[in-house]
């Protein structure tokens, strides 16, 4: 189907693939080519589940310490096999490291290789005998070694490993056994050319952050709803007076790349809200129907088979109701492209003012709400790449100042400010539901009980019905009520909005007495960490609140 994205607007899957392998093995070009084979086809099982028509592209990453041997051979082969990029990951500094390897030969391959990587680091910064004084070079190598070894399957995504024999070479199979451990997906190679590679730990894990990418990538941009609302950003970002004086490159790459990845997250975070609220709406407003149901079946026993029936269809929509909410996953995704969106919000923001933004950095306290390679994650990373070298640094600090104040602190101060009164406009009105059926219920219980006590005698029958009927149910939909009021957090999101509020009126004021560029570039590092650490609590909040039948 032909959905109308441009490639500027399609945003790439990125994997990285940890490499190791033994210095131990013969080199010969029968294992090169079985090498190069074994990561074609298990590079493409891994990445392209179930040989569907995929319009994601992938941006592969290749992580290794460029070892001597089989190691290197492996990646110069994955470099050209995937059109992978090269992120050089050492377990000591450079200079230390290279006379571990075995040949003049090797260090000048291993500069070369250097040479065209994306990226160099080294697990210990320092040499070894400032890092571990008085201990010789071997003494704490293998220590250093191992725990290296750990970090660079960590940050993988998939481990590469080629081995003559898992069990027998104890490197890789230490190697191996950690990645188990992590549940880390692993392409083991064996180094016998009689032997085909085998995939370890496969999850579903990659397929499904894939597909979240590919969903995206897929919308269909040809609809007047998509239409109506990049207009909307459009006039929201950049068609105003406020964006004027801003440099007309990065408005250029905010209306070209941004906003329609923007557009279609927010279209597709609202579409799962509205499955999400009217799912939780269905199941709290049938539930204590049901109960009205049996009540009205144990007083009319003549009319008993339609209202149990009645009762069986309604519980039936509630359970089918609760389980296509759990399957389509509606909650989580809103959340998860809710988040995601507004991670973005303030990408364009700052691309606007001339920064690049940083990594998101997701500290121990906040991996409840999600993991540092979570696909919404990896997807902003994405975007960031896509966009970081396009953003131009702005000169112009008073229209910049203008620009944040105005379109975005004033922006966000407005909506939190009219949410935090709608949220607890909301909350008080629920209360009031509560309180107002509780207390009928109450007093229908007290009459129930005068009734009890006194025959009233003719002309009071009715009321010996009713009474007792509405005294079952009432207290059903109270506790409907209660729920729906509780689902959706009116009383913890208003709190937090009005708290959002004095936070923005803070940095308002501070962003008025900026005088120079670099006091602007700190200011806006603040704003993006306290935006950014705003958007986690909310998803912390959020994450765990389940759909459930009363």
């Amino acid at each position: 189907m032909q959905n109308g994205n441009n490639n500027e607007s399609l945003i790439p899957y990125p994997i990285r693939f940890g490499i190791t392998g033994s210095r131990n093995i013969l080199l010969s070009e029968e294992l090169r080519i079985s090498i190069r084979m074994a990561i074609t086809e298990g590079v493409n099982k891994l990445i392209t589940p179930n040989n569907q028509h995929i319009v994601t592209p992938r941006s592969c990453k290749i992580i290794t310490s460029l070892a001597d041997g089989v190691e290197r051979i492996a990646v110069k082969e994955a470099i050209d096999v995937l059109n992978a990029q090269l992120e050089v990951f050492l377990p000591i500094i450079e200079d230390e490291y290279k006379n571990t390897l075995l040949s003049d030969e090797s260090r000048t391959e291993f500069d070369n290789l250097v040479l065209n990587a994306a990226s160099i680091e080294s697990f210990i910064d320092k040499p070894l005998k400032e890092k571990y004084p008085g201990k010789e070079f071997h003494e704490c190598w293998q220590e250093v070694y191992q725990r290296f070894q750990e970090e660079l399957i960590t940050r993988c995504d998939v481990l590469i490993t080629l081995t003559e024999d898992n069990e027998n070479d104890y490197g890789e199979y230490a190697k191996v056994k950690y990645a188990r451990v992590i549940n880390k997906p692993i392409l083991i190679i064996p180094c016998d050319t009689n032997k085909g590679f085998h995939i370890e730990n496969y999850t579903r894990r990659i397929e499904e952050e894939l597909e979240s990418f590919e969903f995206i990538n897929n919308y269909n941009t040809k609809t007047n709803k998509y239409q109506k609302k990049i207009k909307q950003s459009n006039d929201e970002f950049i068609n105003n007076a406020l964006a004027d004086k801003l440099t007309p490159d990065n408005i250029e790459t905010v209306k070209r790349v941004l906003l329609p990845v923007y557009t279609k997250i927010s279209l597709i975070a609202a579409r799962y809200q509205n499955l999400y609220k009217n799912s939780g709406l269905a199941v709290y407003l049938f539930s204590p129907f049901a109960v009205v149901m049996v009540s009205l079946a144990i007083y009319y026993q003549d009319y008993s088979n339609v209202f149990y029936s009645i009762e069986f269809i309604l519980l039936f929509i509630i359970l089918f109701v609760i389980r296509y909410a759990d399957k389509k996953r509606t909650h989580r995704k809103w959340l998860y492209h809710r988040y995601l969106a507004e991670l973005l919000r303030s990408t364009i923001y700052l691309a606007l003012a001339g920064k690049k933004q940083g990594e998101i950095k997701i500290t121990p306290d906040l991996r409840v709400a999600h993991k540092p390679n979570e696909w919404m994650i990896k997807f902003h990373s994405q975007v960031i790449e896509k966009i970081e070298k396009r953003i131009c640094t702005t000169n112009n600090l008073e229209a910049v100042k203008y620009f944040i104040t105005e379109g975005w602190l004033n922006n966000q101060i407005e909506y939190h400010g009219k949410n935090a009164i709608k949220l607890s406009k909301r909350n008080h009105d629920f209360e009031w539901y509560g309180w107002i059926i509780f207390g009928t219920a109450l007093i229908l219980a007290f009459s129930h009980l005068i009734l009890s006590a006194f025959d009233l005698g003719e002309g009071f029958e009715v009321y010996y019905e009713i009474v007792p009927f509405l005294a079952i149910s009432l207290p059903a939909f109270g506790a409907s009520v209660g729920a729906i009021r509780n689902h959706r957090e009116y009383a913890r999101l208003s709190r937090r909005s009005k708290n959002m509020c004095q936070t923005l009126e803070y940095l308002k004021d501070e962003c008025s007495k900026i005088k120079t560029n670099d006091e602007l570039k700190l200011w806006l590092k603040k704003a993006e960490k306290i935006m950014l650490r705003e958007s986690q609590d909310w998803l912390m909040l959020m994450k765990y609140i389940k759909l459930d039948a009363i």
